[in-house]
């Protein structure tokens, strides 16, 4: 939940799928778990313009 407010006040704020369900409701978009490498997989995305 540490991550709710923040969430709220930035444009495009990436949620975890293993987030609180809150959490995720605020976020612009889910990605995959940190467990799959959710991070570096939508960084690699974003810079092959796949947005």
């Amino acid at each position: 939940m540490n991550d709710y407010e923040m969430l709220q006040t930035v444009k495009y704020g990436y949620a975890m799928a293993n987030a609180m369900p809150p959490v995720k409701e605020v976020a612009y978009q889910v990605i995959d778990s940190n467990e799959n490498d959710g991070v570096i997989l939508k960084i690699k995305e974003i810079l092959k313009g796949n947005y």
